[in-house]
């Protein structure tokens, strides 16, 4: 008699050995869609230049003092900053020039170098040492702000403006915004910095609350957030992911720089790509990334950003 039930098992079998096969052939398996990715790059004192990457090869390049900071799907493009007071639009093409989004008249005095746009392309959430602001991209019209005192007072932490690292980010739903501050009781060992803390603002009610260590990078779902925690002796950092259930998962490594495609964590190496799952630990591959310019060293990397596969990004 024929046991079904072990020619019932044998799909799930192979499928387990190709897999453990392609570890053993190749150290890891590669994405099945080709990985697309952008980042900033210093070639001298004064000379940046944005490289767009698909299946790593150079798709697009942006000499200027920009520095990339995320892809707006419903843009259809990257989002930029000079580092002043100015957000510019980018399709990442070879001969694109890059677009100016006027966030001037009342948001002037504010520094838009560290935002994030929301999913629905139209709001900006900015981050600076005073505080948490919102405001809507086609006018430039201020649509909330949450100032640092009642940060303060809402999470009862000695939050505070200052050099550390900071991020923001739009939740996929738009309801949330993940943004970090210098926490006044964390420093680190070795340089004395203050160590930075992201809180989560509800945008409705302006209700905040402590998430955990680290500056928010992206929202992986509706309930996580990946965030990359700073080692000031070398500059590096580790990715932790925070779920608002409580609960946290680190990164065992250190890196340069860290970002979400939307299905992969990219850990940025000098020289290299480190592509993992959304555990932090399940290394998909790691890629070669070719120079652009034989002084461009792929370390210097001031942002990276990954952009969804083809089919998500709509």
């Amino acid at each position: 008699m024929i046991d079904r039930t072990h020619w019932a098992k044998m799909p799930v079998v192979v499928a387990i050995l190709g897999f453990l096969l392609c570890l053993v052939v190749s150290g890891a398996c590669k994405p099945t869609d080709p990985l697309d990715f952008a980042y900033t790059t210093g070639l001298g004192p004064a000379e940046w230049v944005t490289l767009h990457y698909h299946d790593m090869q150079i798709i697009g390049t942006l000499h200027g003092r920009y520095t990339v900071r995320q892809w707006v799907p419903t843009w259809h493009a990257f989002a930029l900053t000079d580092n002043k007071y100015t957000v510019y639009k980018w399709t990442g093409a070879a001969d694109d020039p890059v677009q100016v989004l006027s966030l001037s008249g009342e948001n002037k005095h504010h520094l838009w170098s560290v935002f994030n746009i929301d999913p629905s392309g139209s709001r900006l959430a900015a981050v600076d040492q005073e505080g948490i602001y919102l405001a809507d991209i086609a006018s430039g019209k201020m649509l909330a702000s949450v100032d640092l005192r009642e940060i303060k007072r809402q999470t009862g932490r000695m939050l505070q403006g200052g050099v550390s690292i900071e991020g923001v980010a739009w939740s996929p739903d738009g309801s949330r915004v993940a943004a970090s501050f210098p926490d006044g009781k964390r420093y680190d060992n070795t340089s004395g910095q203050r160590l930075s803390v992201t809180v989560i603002l509800e945008v409705a009610s302006k209700k905040i609350s402590i998430l955990g260590p680290g500056a928010p990078v992206a929202w992986i779902n509706d309930k996580e957030v990946l965030c990359r925690e700073d080692r000031f002796k070398d500059e590096n950092y580790r990715a932790v992911v925070h779920s608002l259930g409580g609960g946290s998962r680190y990164s065992s490594d250190w890196y340069p720089d860290v970002c979400w495609d939307g299905t992969h964590v990219l850990y940025a190496e000098t020289g290299k790509l480190t592509v993992a799952m959304s555990d932090l630990k399940t290394v998909v591959s790691t890629l070669s990334v070719p120079k652009y310019n034989p002084r461009e060293v792929f370390r210097d990397v001031s942002s990276i950003v990954g952009v969804p596969p083809v089919a998500d990004r709509h």
